[in-house]
């Protein structure tokens, strides 16, 4: 007891890369580390037609996989190309994907995410045809992207 400690004042300080991107993109940042699907994230036609596949699913057992897609090079292509020129690359993914997935699939643009809604399709089967039509979708975009998908099963809904 009877320590002191000298105080001063912070001139200036440094955020970290993790803490800039968090500060720019919010939740975003945090990419697949995050633990719990976040329904305010969701567009609400993704709300919607969950809602309807968790229905069909409870009374009839009738397979969905709802799929995250988020974007590991987003800061780097918005800050070498502009924001812009990752908005562009982005929205040409989803075209390609949407392209790519079966008529009955539905691709859905968020806010920091975007989603893939496949009926009638178990989890397990919908990760190799995902893997085909992100790869299709992926190699006309100047820009790698860095996609990643995260699947979640009907059961995980119900």
């Amino acid at each position: 007891t009877g320590d002191t400690v000298r105080t001063g004042d912070v001139e200036s300080y440094r955020l970290t890369e993790e803490a800039l991107g968090y500060v720019e993109a919010g939740r975003a940042a945090l990419g697949t580390a995050r633990d719990l699907l976040r329904f305010a994230e969701m567009p609400l036609a993704l709300v919607i037609a969950l809602n309807d596949e968790v229905k069909k699913f409870t009374e009839n057992g009738t397979p969905f996989t709802m799929v995250e897609i988020s974007y590991r090079n987003e800061r780097e292509i918005a800050h070498e190309a502009g924001p812009r020129q990752f908005e562009k690359a982005r929205d040409l993914f989803l075209e390609n994907l949407r392209n790519g997935l079966r008529e009955s699939d539905h691709v859905f643009r968020g806010q920091s995410y975007d989603f893939a809604l496949l009926g009638g399709t178990q989890s397990g089967e919908a990760h190799e045809g995902l893997e085909s039509a992100r790869l299709e979708a992926s190699e006309l975009i100047e820009h790698d992207l860095g996609v990643e998908m995260r699947v979640h099963r009907a059961e995980e809904f119900a």
